[in-house]
């Protein structure tokens, strides 16, 4: 019984490793690299010259909102990929996948926008409005 265990958590440990192991190896998000250098940029503006306390709470006010952005388009890259692998599912059990795949292009329409939007946040920060 102890060997059967044994064999057992280095099966699941090997699992594990191929789930999750890509997403250590993986580089960065180019929005990630973007948000970055808009934060070191800031940081080094902001320690030459120290801006009022209300371009201060502007500049918290953004953070936050490209914080929400970020979010939303993780959630947003999880759907689209949720949805694909509807998709293939479908396709493989011989199903009609027009909807979905309608479904999938408004996600990524959707995606898009949100990329549109977040660099709109980051442009904001980089200008310091």
């Amino acid at each position: 019984m102890p060997q059967r265990h044994a064999a057992f958590l280095l099966q699941l440990g090997k699992m594990l490793h191929v789930r999750y192991s890509r997403g250590v190896e993986d580089p960065l998000p180019q929005h990630w690299v973007e948000l970055v250098k808009a934060l070191d940029e800031r940081n080094r503006l902001n320690q030459v010259s120290r801006p009022a306390d209300k371009d201060s709470r502007q500049q918290r006010l953004y953070e936050r909102k490209l914080l929400i952005a970020d979010r939303q388009i993780v959630d947003g890259e999880r759907r689209i990929a949720e949805q694909r692998v509807r998709i293939s599912r479908l396709r493989k059990g011989g199903l009609d996948t027009r909807e979905a795949k309608q479904l999938l292009h408004e996600f990524e329409e959707i995606l898009r926008e949100m990329f549109r939007h977040r660099a709109m946040i980051v442009q904001q920060i980089r200008e310091g409005r």
